[in-house]
């Protein structure tokens, strides 16, 4: 698992507050939160399997392996592709049921313009009342010269730059929320737990 605690343990508690019987992770990497999420909807005994779906625009050897040998096998849903292509987002609307409590988390490319669209796309699909959460908004507060030169991202151009934009956009639809954001830091998710209100 690549997340902060502090971040998982509000993840699950976004989980059990909303009532959610499915979630779409948007960036897997190596399978370990995508096993810890289904081992909470395990525990609430979630039946509309599969009741995560994975979605990575790579998906390696390792991480198909984590999943296959996880005894939470048939509650995840693995779908390869790039997050904001039309071909991939049919494949995981596949998997969504008009009577699924849907929560989003989105996790892998960091630029703005990813994550605004990825946004813009997958906030279609959480349920009102639901949890649109994006990490690693905490790059935009870490000092430039700590993150490598190869990254695509950093201060200005991250998950949070795309937040701001995006709720700018549509107040009436979607908030931080307090309860969630006064408790996530440390974390990575400052800033990205954003409730859908209608």
């Amino acid at each position: 698992v690549i997340q902060f605690p502090g971040d998982l343990l509000l993840i699950q508690e976004a989980i059990v507050t909303a009532r959610v019987n499915k979630v779409i992770e948007v960036g897997i990497a190596r399978g370990g939160t995508t096993n810890f999420l289904a081992s909470i909807l395990d525990l609430l005994g979630s039946t509309s399997f599969p009741n995560v779906i994975g979605v990575d625009v790579s998906i390696s050897k390792h991480t198909s392996e984590a999943i296959e040998n996880s005894k939470f096998k048939e509650r995840i849903e693995l779908v390869e592709g790039n997050s904001i292509s039309d071909s991939t987002f049919q494949k995981v609307m596949k998997h969504i049921n008009s009577n699924d409590r849907v929560m989003v988390i989105l996790d892998s490319n960091h630029t703005m313009s990813h994550v605004y669209n990825e946004l813009n796309l997958y906030s279609k699909i959480v349920t009102k009342g639901s949890y649109l959460i994006v990490m690693d908004t905490a790059i935009e507060y870490i000092d430039p010269n700590v993150i490598s030169k190869d990254k695509l991202w950093g201060r200005g151009n991250s998950p949070m730059t795309a937040v701001s934009r995006f709720l700018n956009e549509n107040p009436e639809v979607f908030v931080i929320d307090k309860k969630m954001d006064s408790r996530s830091f440390p974390g990575a998710a400052k800033g990205g737990f954003l409730l859908k209100l209608e």
